[in-house]
């Protein structure tokens, strides 16, 4: 699966990624909205992990969610807790990320 990773802080960048990695899927990172349009662009995900804590701004969400040029990309949005924020975002905790990946919730998700 290609996933495209979006987080500023470059620690839990790097820690996303290898953990997707690690599971075989190729990653592609973004730093910003900008980084993740214009990666987006070049090569469409199958899906997108951004992390988000409930103090964050969601600035970065609301824009992939209101963007055509995400719809139909599902967004996993590792959080403190779990909920439905938009069209296909979905806040898990982090120990449900390869659960998202690999069970039947990532296949209804994805399909």
């Amino acid at each position: 699966m290609d996933v495209l990773v979006v987080d500023d802080d470059e620690e839990i960048l790097l820690a996303l990624c290898a953990f997707l990695r690690h599971d075989g899927h190729s990653v592609e990172t973004a730093r910003s909205f900008d980084e993740a349009k214009d990666s987006a662009g070049r090569q469409r995900p199958d899906a997108i992990v951004l992390f988000m804590t409930a103090e964050a701004r969601p600035g970065t969400l609301a824009r992939i969610e209101a963007d055509g040029a995400f719809a139909e990309i599902p967004v996993f949005v590792i959080g403190d807790q779990r909920r439905t924020l938009g069209r296909s975002s979905i806040v898990v905790g982090p120990g449900e990320l390869r659960d998202l990946f690999f069970g039947s919730s990532a296949n209804r998700a994805l399909n």
